[in-house]
């Protein structure tokens, strides 16, 4: 059997700083759960009941460096100012979690699930939503089209660009028809995603879903690898924290027309410089995430209880 690392943020309180309903179990660190058939692990699975709801956070893609190490100082900043219990996992063949990372993100979707199951057991009667950053963001998304259970979305720098999608692109299709509330959080200087192919997306997205639940946040002067670093993580976690309460209370209506306008006029106002920058950025961004796919093509599959690479070097700029 493969196991999955989890980590669980327990919160004792609400956004407006009442009490939760006592649990019967307190929450801790280092749970784990089985990823083989999706459902809770064999572990600590005492139900902690409460109102709370309940953000599983998954981080960017382990082919290049990604863990929930990175996700860990978010994860407790929603927890501890916006009232709500998180989960973050290591996805396979990242940080303490058994098996192999995939270049295209299947399997991990089978993770994504697994660790919903769990955090909807976990936390019986709470509200369930989901997250993810980077890579992350679409293979969270085909969980959501999966799973019914998932009240709303956030994806913090989803890569909807060009090279990406040669790799991601079954998870745009599946996110697209997910009719959950969706958030997309980037900056303007994303190498991954300009604004304007994250606007038609955005519109895609809304158009197949039959719905209006979906809207974009740009983030100004910033990159894709910037917005995941620790600079930005107090932002992120606002942004997060925001969003959920917003589709808790029923009022997530803004259509992608108004933010859509914005976005327009930032980049018909951005000069010749900046267009140039931007495309030296992407051609960066490609050759890294070249290098990724080949690193983990030629690597030795992963044995069991070796560790990744530490946060620190996968916030230097190195995942995706």
């Amino acid at each position: 059997d493969e196991w999955l690392a989890l980590r669980v943020f327990a919160c004792a309180h609400g956004a407006d700083g009442r009490a939760a309903p006592a649990p019967r179990s307190a929450g801790g660190e280092g749970e784990r759960a089985d990823g083989g058939e999706g459902g809770p692990g064999s572990g600590n699975d005492t139900k902690l009941e409460g109102t709370l709801p309940v953000l599983v956070y998954v981080h960017p893609w382990a082919v290049m460096g990604g863990r929930q190490d990175m996700l860990l100082r978010r994860s407790a900043l929603i927890s501890r100012q916006h009232g709500m219990h998180v989960v973050t996992l290591d996805l396979r063949g990242a940080g303490n979690s058994d098996g192999s990372s995939t270049l295209r993100g299947g399997p991990e979707v089978d993770d994504i699930l697994a660790a919903l199951s769990y955090a909807s057991a976990r936390f019986a009667g709470s509200e369930l939503l989901l997250a993810g950053e980077s890579a992350g963001g679409p293979f969270a998304g085909s969980a959501l089209a999966r799973d019914p259970r998932v009240a709303g979305f956030v994806a913090i720098g989803y890569t909807w660009g060009f090279w990406t999608s040669v790799l991601f692109g079954r998870h745009f299709k599946a996110l697209m028809r997910a009719r959950a509330p969706r958030l997309f959080v980037m900056g303007s200087d994303d190498c991954f995603t300009s604004i304007r192919t994250l606007r038609k997306r955005v519109a895609r997205c809304i158009k197949e879903s039959g719905n209006e639940y979906a809207d974009f946040e740009v983030v100004q002067s910033v990159g894709h690898f910037a917005l995941e670093g620790p600079d930005y993580d107090a932002h992120v976690a606002e942004r997060i924290g925001a969003f959920v309460h917003r589709v808790l209370r029923g009022d997530f209506r803004r259509s992608v027309a108004a933010t859509a306008g914005d976005a327009r006029s930032k980049v018909e106002a951005s000069g010749t410089a900046l267009g140039l920058f931007r495309r030296a950025a992407a051609a960066a961004c490609a050759v890294a995430l070249a290098a990724g796919v080949a690193h983990a093509i030629t690597r030795p599959r992963r044995a069991r209880g070796v560790g990744h690479r530490s946060a620190a070097a996968a916030r230097g700029g190195q995942q995706t």
